[in-house]
């Protein structure tokens, strides 16, 4: 058996097909095939079968060999970040995750210091509404609105911050604004739900327009399409909103600083660190 072929096999469980297999690996579609066809040879048994849709399922031995090959592939990550650990120096990439409001609004504005006082490190800003996986490195570092539930005891997380809300609404434009939220999918997020019950709170109308992303919601208040709640860090800054009194106690976040626990004691890792943790106390 040739061990490089569980990549394939791993890569044709996750795109479904074997021309997504081929874009995940960089590789011609096939090339996916005549190795999924050797590996298949090499164990005796069938991997993978043609579905009703045209699509690429694995056998019940394929998605068995797959969970196997899943296990190696974390343990060669695992071997990967003891390496990097060991590495000296305060240089190299470092990716960095959050949500768009908190990357556009908080942290680019500090970008360019930060690069100045470390011009060996180079920075990796992931802009993501979901959270990415620090085990599967999606990401080395990441911020988050919420205590995460994911990572287990390969990831370190800790509160760094809080961000306390308010509302606010476009400076020219008049009251009375309808409320701009988030659609049915975000309302678990604490910020979301006080968003839908404020126009029942306060006698306001929702407005036509919901989104499911926060930076989404800022601009679309700037341009007065109504308002709605943000951090007052990021609202009371921007010239163009205003803030606005509303009857009700806006929520307040917790932010939350994640990373890998094979990472931790890289030198680049702790410059990210110690850099997001004044901005945000």
């Amino acid at each position: 058996m040739d061990w490089d072929d569980l990549r394939i096999l791993l890569a044709l469980e996750r795109g479904g097909s074997r021309l997504q297999a081929a874009r995940l690996l960089r590789v011609d579609k096939s090339t996916v095939s005549r190795r999924i066809e050797a590996l298949e040879r090499a164990l005796g048994v069938p991997l993978s079968e043609r579905t009703g849709e045209g699509r690429i399922a694995l056998t019940a031995a394929g998605r068995q060999v797959a969970a196997q090959a899943e296990a190696m592939e974390d343990r060669a990550e695992q071997i990967q970040r003891v390496a990097r650990a060991s590495q000296g120096g305060i240089q190299g990439r470092v990716r960095l995750t959050a949500v768009p409001l908190v990357a556009n609004r908080l942290l680019l504005p500090q970008v360019p210091a930060f690069l100045r006082s470390h011009p060996e490190i180079g920075l990796d800003l992931i802009v993501e509404a979901r959270d990415l996986s620090l085990t599967h490195r999606d990401a080395d570092v990441a911020l988050r609105l919420a205590r995460p539930r994911d990572g287990g005891q390969d990831v370190i997380s800790r509160r760094i911050g809080r961000l306390t809300y308010a509302a606010y609404a476009a400076l020219e434009v008049p009251d009375p604004l309808p409320w701009l939220g988030y659609d049915r999918a975000r309302q678990f997020l604490s910020h979301a739900a006080a968003i839908s019950t404020a126009a029942d709170q306060i006698g306001a109308d929702q407005a036509a327009l919901a989104v499911n992303d926060a930076e989404t919601l800022f601009q679309a208040v700037l341009a007065g399409l109504g308002m709605s709640l943000f951090p007052r860090v990021v609202g009371d800054l921007h010239p163009g909103l205003r803030r606005v009194e509303v009857g009700f106690e806006p929520p307040v976040r917790d932010v939350w600083l994640l990373v890998h626990r094979d990472l931790r004691d890289l030198r680049r890792i702790q410059a990210v660190t110690e850099w997001l943790d004044p901005l945000f106390r």
